[in-house]
């Protein structure tokens, strides 16, 4: 699940591995690589593999509430790699589109000149099995995107947590915030606690984006029902508005398109200078 897009067009973007040897779908399976639904749980759009052994190729499939409109991708998924695959969907009272890219190049789009149902932005997605038979070769995807802007060079660069930054007010080992296990990690019952971090090294592309400090959180009657997500840079903390903490698990996002200590766009200099924290709060 995740926000509606703020203009009429929603991008999708992940990467999916396609066998070098072919592959069946099984019995029973729809087959779906990937769909979306708006907020009435209506379908949208969705890409579904072809049955054929060794086409990988897909199908898409684009709903107005009413009927659907198909096309084939004019060529196949690239065998034995990962694949990028994005998907651009724009809805408004008089257009409904898809396109579909594959490895960067268009594959194949579908089109509805009404909207007679009045669906809206999608909210949720979700995706079905790569091409292959193996659980060994990439059953998983990578590197999920969704975004209000083109995503066809988007790149995800996981920095985790390495040495402690300047505050440590909160107890457990660092280290377990990166070993990706939801029942370990720092905690706090005092509200006013700052912790701070260094960040492994950044080695991307020097045309960063956006900054995404990204937390999990749960809690107890006894803690703190808020936190901020932390920036420090130059000494100063950049504080985020207050995120709500329930009793259940829950991501947390801060996402930054500008520096805030410059008030420019980001380079990989400020990352090597930046600390990524968390603050309790009453």
């Amino acid at each position: 699940d995740f926000n509606p897009s703020t203009g009429d067009t929603t991008w999708f973007h992940f990467r999916s591995f396609a066998d070098g040897n072919g592959y069946s779908i099984p019995t029973g399976s729809t087959g779906i690589l990937w769909q979306t639904l708006d907020g009435s749980n209506r379908m949208l759009a969705k890409l579904t593999k072809k049955t054929s052994v060794y086409t990988q190729s897909l199908t898409l499939t684009l709903y107005n509430g009413s009927t659907t409109v198909t096309a084939d991708t004019t060529f196949p998924m690239t065998q034995s790699r990962m694949n990028f695959i994005d998907i651009s969907l724009k809805i408004t009272p008089v257009l409904i589109r898809a396109d579909v890219y594959i490895n960067g190049a268009l594959a194949c789009f579908a089109s509805f000149g009404s909207n007679p149902n009045s669906l809206t932005n999608p909210v949720r997605f979700s995706l079905g099995c790569s091409h292959t038979e193996s659980l060994a070769l990439g059953q998983s995807f990578s590197e999920i995107i969704v975004a209000d802007g083109d995503t066809r060079n988007a790149r995800l660069n996981f920095l985790r947590p390495v040495t402690e930054g300047v505050y440590s007010n909160w107890n457990g080992n660092l280290s377990s915030l990166g070993d990706d296990d939801p029942t370990s990690g720092l905690y706090t019952k005092v509200p006013n606690q700052r912790h701070s971090a260094n960040l492994s090294t950044y080695i991307g592309a020097q045309n960063l984006s956006n900054l995404v400090s990204v937390s999990q959180t749960t809690r107890g009657l006894n803690s703190p029902s808020k936190i901020k997500h932390t920036i420090r840079q130059g000494g100063v903390n950049y504080d985020s508005p207050n995120i709500n903490l329930p009793y259940s698990l829950q991501y947390n996002l801060y996402d930054l398109q500008l520096n805030p200590a410059t008030g420019l766009p980001w380079t990989s200099d400020d990352l090597s200078s930046l600390e990524v924290g968390i603050l309790s709060v009453a």
